[in-house]
């Protein structure tokens, strides 16, 4: 009687003169996992060959009686650090709200919706982003505010400077693990522009750093919850080109090109609470480059000392880069052999929209109120934002 599991085949071979039973062990569960899943088993398997360890001889033994195919994703699941991509997503949101806030501030003059001018600004601003469960992704939800402040001078011959500053805070769970991440960070960015007449062209350099803690719970085959501490950075980029086109009545036309990259860099760290099944999660660094067209609708509309100005934009951002977020990793207790990496949800192609409605008041001052949302495949992101502007 040969024992079952679900790391086991048997085959019975014969030569001329004998037959024999052949053994094949492979912890990638003969084609029932997903990509990460399977990386997960690729390792186990690098570390069976590497002589394995004691320290994580009742993983081993733990895989090694599970008996029906489907039972062998969960615990792979457990093991994972798919939660750490969720650094590198809140990082492209921050750096695309700070570079949208950059490019936020119009005259009040005679042209006022399509015309750069001078102003400061507070905004704060939260969001919801949340990814579906899929056959090869952990379902996700995150929710994140921010506050930030910024000016733009006018620096003559239709030359601009915009600077800002902000913090945001993110809150980011998953129920498929289970997992959570809690974290800040604080950014800075940039942008010069330039208009000739009724087209412009800006550049825009944003950046910062976070801290972020981590729990992961029922880690396989004992339950047990893991913390962990890291750090993270990003730096990005992006060049907008834009045209208004004066539509009559008070309404104006924008169509749009933006070309991003942003990069995510995470320190190494290591977990701590379940021994020798921790995580040793390797430093990385990688980089998202987008293309964005998009069109901008706006008008402007005046009753005595009050000024509305409502805007709707559409828009649709492609990765040029690969959009999933990577994180490799190695068990504490195994010997040492190359990392395993998994990816986190990420979607290539993605719809933009917003909404805001904007009060100019005759001393300079406005409020706008803003709605933003991103649409794919499997993710969502639903924010809503409110701004002061004092114009001079």
């Amino acid at each position: 009687m040969v024992p079952e599991s679900v790391i086991v085949e048997y085959f019975i071979d014969s030569t001329d003169k004998i037959a024999f039973l052949d053994v094949d062990v492979s912890f990638t569960g003969f084609g029932v996992l997903n990509r990460n899943q399977t990386a997960f088993g690729d390792y186990l398997n690098r570390v069976q060959l590497a002589g394995s360890s004691e320290a994580i001889a009742p993983l081993i033994e733990a895989i090694f009686a599970l008996k029906e195919p489907l039972n062998l994703g969960t615990p792979f699941d457990s093991l994972s650090p798919e939660i750490y991509g969720s650094i590198h997503t809140n990082f492209q949101l921050t750096s695309r709200q700070l570079t949208e806030d950059l490019f936020t501030c119009k005259t009040s003059g005679d042209r006022r919706v399509i015309t750069e001018g001078e102003c400061l600004w507070i905004d704060v601003a939260a969001l919801g982003h949340n990814g579906d469960r899929t056959y090869e992704y952990f379902d996700f939800e995150t929710s994140a505010s921010a506050v930030s402040a910024g000016t733009q001078l006018n620096l003559g011959k239709q030359w601009y400077l915009a600077v800002a500053a902000g913090t945001s805070v993110y809150e980011t769970a998953s129920s498929v693990q289970p997992a959570m991440m809690n974290g800040s960070s604080n950014q800075a960015g940039i942008a010069l522009k330039k208009s000739w007449g009724s087209t412009d062209i800006g550049l825009s350099i944003v950046g910062g750093s976070g801290e972020f803690d981590a729990e992961r719970f029922n880690i396989f085959p004992f339950g047990d919850r893991v913390t962990s501490e890291q750090e993270a950075s990003f730096f990005g980029s992006s060049l907008r080109v834009s045209h208004d086109i004066d539509a009559g009545g008070g309404w104006y036309v924008r169509p749009m090109l933006d070309f991003g990259a942003t990069r995510v860099k995470t320190q190494s760290f290591e977990e701590t609470g379940a021994g020798a099944l921790n995580l040793l999660v390797d430093a990385s660094s990688q980089a998202y480059v987008t293309l964005n067209p998009a069109i901008e609708f706006g008008g402007e509309f005046k009753d005595n000392n009050l000024t509305i100005r409502p805007t709707v934009y559409l828009g649709y951002t492609h990765y040029l880069t690969d959009p999933s977020p990577a994180t490799s990793a190695k068990l504490a207790g195994a010997p040492e052999v190359e990392s395993f990496e998994v990816t986190s949800q990420g979607d290539r192609s993605i719809f933009d929209a917003a909404a805001n409605v904007e009060l100019l008041f005759v001393n300079g001052v406005s409020m706008k109120l803003g709605y933003w949302g991103q649409f794919s495949r499997n993710t969502t992101v639903h924010g809503a934002d409110f701004k002061m502007k004092f114009s001079f």
